[in-house]
């Protein structure tokens, strides 16, 4: 019996780090990235935070970084490709033509690929979010027999959240005239 207990709570460990953490770190860089854009094309960002189903994309990050957990802690990873080709399905779109923004009385054009770009990295950050609680939860089921897994789990999970603290701190602070080199 205390073997189940000890593989529950692991695996509620993991399976959290990956929704809540991982929420808190793919939404962070999310922002910054959008951010990042729309500041390097002179949009207030009042205005592009306007789109009413802003809400969506967070709430299918969670179950998305839950999916990719629980498909991986049950040996069957193919699922994370299936969900990523259904994704890509659905932004092709918005990719190839690109999204028209309104700033008060003109339409600014941002591109697909800056979108794209935006896109890969935030599914990249939820990809890695999601593996990480299930190898969390695998190492933490393991410290019983070897103590040091408890370390191990502990330095992976917060060694992702300083590797996409940087990236989003790096995308808020990119100068301006580094940005419009680059694109």
């Amino acid at each position: 019996m205390l073997w189940l207990s000890v593989h529950w709570v692991a695996y509620t460990i993991g399976i959290l780090y990956s929704a809540v953490i991982g929420y808190f770190m793919v939404t962070l860089l999310h922002r910054a990235l959008w951010n990042r854009l729309y500041r390097s094309r002179a949009i207030p960002i009042e205005d592009a935070h306007g789109q009413p189903d802003r809400w969506m994309p967070p709430v299918v990050g969670v179950i998305e970084r839950t999916l990719y957990a629980v498909s991986y802690l049950l040996g069957h990873a193919e699922f994370i490709g299936l969900w990523l080709v259904l994704k890509v399905a659905g932004q092709w779109g918005r990719w190839n033509e690109g999204i028209e923004v309104k700033v008060g009385e003109r339409q600014e054009h941002l591109p697909g690929r800056s979108i794209y770009y935006v896109f890969l990295c935030g599914t990249a950050a939820s990809l890695a979010h999601g593996v990480l609680g299930a190898i969390i939860a695998q190492l933490l089921v393991n410290s019983a027999l070897h103590p040091d897994n408890l370390f191990e789990a502990l330095y992976a999970g917060l060694s992702l959240i300083a590797f996409t603290l940087l990236i989003a701190l790096w995308a808020y602070w990119i100068p301006k005239k580094k940005m419009e080199r680059a694109s």
